[in-house]
């Protein structure tokens, strides 16, 4: 979000001091402000979304893995967690920023162009400026092309996974949940062992109040005998 904040105030110095010479032709001026619009409206939506994601980040509690969110699912680890919620938002988010930083250089490059070619009098400085601007945003375009429309994805354009820190990731919160489960098994199957636990008999059961006792039976035996 700082880098956001931080173009956008770059797009807004543009605005403020980027006077176009009086000699630029209209198309020109046409195509500066709607690169100059552009650039502030994506900045701005992006840094709107950014705000988003991180109160979406903060929704999640570490302390209660066995939450359900919106999605109907707990999840026990906050890598799942913001795959399932935040990578979209923060797919989206990191779009915009590429379209208007993009925008907003393109917009800057055709203010000094054209300060160069009408106010200072020099065509060769303002077609090599342009050149070299133009050069740069291609470059970016492309090396953030599929990053920017992936959304940081960490598959790549296949849907295959390349392998790396991400696997191992994904490899130890299988390992976590694998030993999640089992806790909770050997929790169940020790609440059922205390279920099935039946209480020794007491003094009263085995020998009762009333009943005489085995010596006295045997004297009223003998007793009664002739």
């Amino acid at each position: 979000m700082v880098v956001d904040t931080l173009m956008f105030s770059c797009a807004a110095a543009v605005f403020c001091e980027g006077d176009l010479p009086s000699a630029a032709p209209r198309s020109l001026a046409r195509a500066y402000a709607a690169l100059l619009g552009l650039s502030m409206g994506m900045l701005v939506v992006s840094v709107w979304l950014s705000l988003r994601l991180q109160g979406r980040m903060a929704q999640y509690d570490m302390h209660r893995p066995r939450q359900l969110y919106v999605c109907g699912r707990a999840h026990r680890h906050f890598n799942s967690y913001f795959r399932c919620h935040c990578r979209h938002l923060e797919a989206l988010s990191f779009g915009l920023f590429v379209v208007g930083t993009v925008a907003c250089v393109a917009s800057g490059g055709i203010y000094l162009s054209a300060a160069m070619y009408y106010n200072v009098g020099v065509p060769t400085a303002a077609w090599t400026f342009a050149a070299v601007t133009g050069l740069a945003i291609i470059v970016a375009l492309v090396g953030l092309g599929p990053t920017a429309l992936g959304g940081g994805d960490d598959h790549g354009a296949d849907g295959v996974d390349p392998g790396g820190l991400a696997a191992e990731e994904r490899e130890r919160e299988a390992m976590a949940q694998r030993a999640a489960d089992a806790a909770e098994a050997a929790e169940g199957g020790g609440a059922g062992q205390q279920d099935e636990y039946v209480a020794p008999p007491t003094a009263e059961a085995v020998h009762p109040p009333d009943a005489p006792l085995a010596g006295e039976q045997r004297h009223a035996a003998a007793a009664a005998s002739p």
